[in-house]
């Protein structure tokens, strides 16, 4: 946006108190009354992981989508970092980030190759001014790659949590360190467990049910910690498209967590914002009406978003895309092999805040990978104890007897994954069938810390070998005959 125009637009917003735009998924834009705009996540292209839909869809036209000043980025994961809604985006925007490091940093290598001119990047914990009624606070777990912001004007705070599941005992010193007015809370109702976990079907719906209820305690949680007074549950309205099967162990919904909230007199007022809601923190609405209002008018509308030609077009397109992809197994060998001497050699480093912990073992994962008629397995073995990491083949098996876990998957995945148009949070999401005999625990964190990197390694050395996303991703804010804003 031209200079002038930015400052006629802060003009007129002058005097006016911190207003809260909810886009869609976790995707909130703030203005402070000096009119400055920030952008938290910004994502509009369906689908994530090859698999996942967002909905209710963003209603915000393009051209007030790119007015802003600022984009804060909480991780790397798809449904908060999405290259091609960024493409969209003026290079000279400022990008927030995490400080990272330079290790395998998951964010700044794709935002310097898009050619943005300025990226901020906070520590933990660390307060930027970014403009004179702006200030931003991060906040990171930092065994993960998630972090989270409590932002400022000087007369009113919001805490947006994002994905960023924190030491509860942080929470506490963000309410501590912070009059927060509004927290925005990640109720994350799509899971891999126990969704895509082998199990019997009785265990599997109690399990969902169970797991149901732990977030919704667990997001209270984070609402009482942080002392917040209103509280806007969001991050839960994404469905497996391709997978109608996993609908049925769905988590929790906003309507969710406003019954729960109510049942349990929690301490703050939850608004069931729906995307294109805008809340005045000078003088709240307490009405806001949900997306959806129960799950029968949520199954209801799932069946007919997959009933949608447009859908069903982008489905098919994507599956005959897919097909293309053919598993070298050479290739994606010498990488793994390099990438385990990589962690090796900075095994310190990148697991700095796992290490007091994981116990002193060895977690040990097989890929159980189907290339057609043939299969193969791929051992991936963290040893704790002497700070390694081994990848060797491996016979093909379903049984996980002598291993923490075995991921079940088609080769193509890993075919898609050399090719950068696939990670490790995608095959996990809808692609793998998961077993495990043992319960969650800090070594399997730290697992899927590490894969996380594993793409951004192969990016930091140039190893990709193809474009980096299925063309045919569709934007119910950027169409493909709308006038696409020049973003250089």
């Amino acid at each position: 946006m031209p200079g002038d125009l930015r400052d006629a637009r802060r003009s007129a917003a002058k005097g006016k108190p911190v207003r809260v735009t909810y886009y869609s998924h976790a995707s909130f834009r703030l203005v402070t009354d000096q009119g400055v705009r920030l952008l938290c996540d910004p994502w509009t292209y369906n689908p994530i992981h090859n698999l996942m839909w967002q909905f209710p869809e963003c209603p915000i036209g393009p051209a007030d989508y790119v007015d802003q000043d600022y984009i804060y980025i909480s991780h790397s994961h798809v449904d908060h970092f999405c290259p091609l809604t960024l493409g969209h985006i003026p290079r000279h925007i400022p990008i927030i980030i995490r400080a990272y490091g330079d290790l395998d940093n998951p964010i700044r290598p794709t935002l310097v190759e898009m050619g943005f001119e300025t990226i901020i990047e906070l520590q933990h914990g660390e307060t930027r001014r970014i403009e004179r009624d702006l200030t931003v606070t991060l906040y990171a777990d930092l065994g993960t790659v998630d972090s989270a912001i409590v932002a400022s004007d000087g007369r009113h705070s919001v805490f947006h949590q994002n994905d960023c599941m924190m030491p509860i005992e942080e929470a506490r010193k963000i309410g501590a360190a912070h009059k927060v007015d509004l927290a925005l809370l990640g109720v994350i109702n799509s899971s891999i467990y126990p969704t895509f976990f082998v199990m019997d079907e009785t265990r599997k719906k109690a399990e969902t049910e169970a797991r149901k209820q732990r977030v919704l305690d667990r997001s209270s949680a984070y609402g009482e910690a942080v002392g917040a007074r209103f509280v806007v549950p969001c991050a839960c309205d994404m469905i497996y498209i391709r997978v109608p099967d996993s609908d049925a162990y769905l988590g929790p919904h906003t309507f969710d967590f406003r019954r729960d909230a109510a049942a349990k007199s929690r301490p703050f007022t939850v608004l069931t914002m729906a995307p294109g809601d805008e809340l005045d923190l000078a003088e709240p609405r307490l009405d806001f009406t949900p997306a959806y209002s129960s799950q029968e008018e949520l199954m209801t509308v799932l069946a007919a978003m997959r009933r949608r030609p447009d859908v069903q077009a982008a489905i098919a397109a994507q599956s005959l895309w897919e097909d293309g992809f053919v598993h070298d197994p050479a290739v994606y060998e010498a990488a793994m092999i390099g990438y385990a001497a990589h962690v090796t050699a900075n095994f310190a480093d990148m697991f700095k805040h796992n290490l007091d912990k994981v116990q002193p073992r060895t977690w040990r994962t097989l890929f159980a990978v189907t290339d057609g008629e043939a299969s193969v397995g791929y051992e991936i073995a963290l040893d704790f104890a002497a700070g390694t990491m081994r990848f060797t083949r491996a016979p093909h098996t379903l049984d996980p007897a002598g291993r923490d876990m075995v991921m079940a998957f088609d080769a193509k995945c890993l075919a898609m994954q050399m090719a950068g148009v696939m990670d490790i949070s995608d095959i996990r999401s809808g692609w793998a069938l998961i077993y495990r005999p043992g319960a969650f625990t800090p070594e399997e964190v730290a697992f899927w810390h590490v894969m996380t990197l594993f793409n951004a390694y192969l990016k930091t050395r140039g190893a990709f070998s193809r474009e980096h996303a299925f063309p045919g991703r569709v934007s119910t804010v950027f169409k493909p005959d709308a006038a696409l804003v020049n973003a250089a």
